[in-house]
């Protein structure tokens, strides 16, 4: 049994936007739901931004849980910006689509926030396993070099897991119907 498909080429359908399903078919609610997201938004990007730059202005907070927080703060931001702004602006201009380009990058990006978010919580998990059973070792233990060794393998390990399990994305974009 043959399961290959017809060498014919206007037999392919190429996708080249996905259509997104709408919150409401009321205007209004349309402009209230993004109203109230872009408030929520705002909030987020504040808090977070506020907290990354208390921790790098206080020298008291120079030790590695505040580092490790910086980092959740960095990845939080990250996280809402993903997909936020692109439904803000979908509610605001009425545009229920997305590229597949667009897509792929949402994916991306969501997996590798994620992915990254998950290690560098084994990592914080790991300084406070340090600091309540070996309280005497955790100044030589937990050095600033083992930190950001620590912070970095994480948003690596999260590029690496994003990038594995969106590379058939990019392969799809790059084929030819042919």
């Amino acid at each position: 049994m043959n399961y290959r498909s017809p060498e014919d080429p206007s037999n392919y359908t190429i996708i080249m936007e996905f259509f997104l399903m709408e919150y409401s078919s009321i205007r209004e609610l349309q402009v209230l739901h993004a109203i109230l997201f872009l408030l929520i938004y705002i909030a987020t990007l504040m808090g977070n931004l506020l907290t990354i730059t208390a921790i790098i202005t206080d020298p008291h907070l120079h030790s590695p849980m505040y580092f490790f927080l910086s980092n959740l703060s960095l990845l939080d931001l990250g996280c809402i910006s993903v997909t936020l702004p692109k439904f803000i602006v979908n509610s605001l201009t009425g545009n229920q689509s997305i590229s597949l380009l667009g897509c792929c990058a949402q994916v991306f990006f969501s997996i590798f926030f994620g992915a990254t978010e998950i290690a560098l919580l084994v990592a914080m998990s790991y300084d406070r396993f340090v600091a309540i059973c070996h309280p005497l070792h955790y100044g030589v233990t937990m050095t600033p070099f083992r930190c950001l060794w620590a912070a970095t393998g994480s948003w690596v390990s999260g590029l690496i897991y994003s990038a594995l399990h969106t590379g058939t994305c990019s392969v799809c974009l790059s084929q030819d119907p042919m």
